[in-house]
This record gives structure tokens, sequence and C-alpha cells, in this order.
């Protein structure tokens, strides 16, 4: 699973890197950064590293925040607590973004 994880991670942040040309609007903005936030933790929860996910991150700004907010979080040992973690992680991340973007004109 983590070897399937870090390339679509990976293929993420192009995607939103050459989403560029059109611009999102709010909502696909805060859902795409809440499927990052998905894919960070997962891997996070799979035992990839700081640097491992720093790395994949590249020049990413709001991706290397994620990446520290998840270090924040525990690591989990038990498949349930993980996937908690993973959706609470991904539900925090869209409720920030949209708190933050509905404070943007």
């Amino acid at each position: 699973m983590k070897k399937f994880l870090m390339p679509l991670f990976a293929v993420m942040l192009v995607t939103t890197a050459n989403a560029a040309n059109k611009e999102p609007t709010k909502e696909e903005f805060c859902v795409t950064i809440s499927e990052i936030a998905e894919s960070i933790m997962s891997l996070r929860q799979m035992g990839s590293s700081a640097q491992e996910l720093m790395e994949i991150s590249g020049n990413n700004s709001l991706a290397k925040a994620l990446v520290l907010d998840s270090f924040a979080e525990p690591a989990y040992s038990t498949e349930a607590y993980q996937e908690k973690a993973v959706r609470e992680f991904k539900s925090k991340a869209y409720l920030e973004c949209t708190v933050v973007m509905s404070e943007e004109k």
C-alpha cells in the first residue's frame, strides 16, 4: 500500500501544480488540500519518515506544512486507529482551508 500511495501523492502534487493554469474554485482547492492531507497522513501512519515525505513534497509549501502537521499527531499501531487518524487529519485540513478561504475576498 505504501508503494502505491507515495507515487499517488507525488502525482497529486504535480496535478495541483499544473492546475495553476486553471483557477480552481475555493471548494475545489480545499478538496484537493484535504486529499493531499489524507495521502500524507496515510503514509505517516504506514511508517514513512518525515524526510521521505518532505522530499516528495518538493517545493510545495502547503504539502510541507501538512507533513509538519502530520508529525505533530501520533502514529498508531492498529488499523482502526490509523484510519481514524487519517479521517480526522483530512477533515481538519478541509475545515481549516475552508475557514481561510472564507476570510479571503
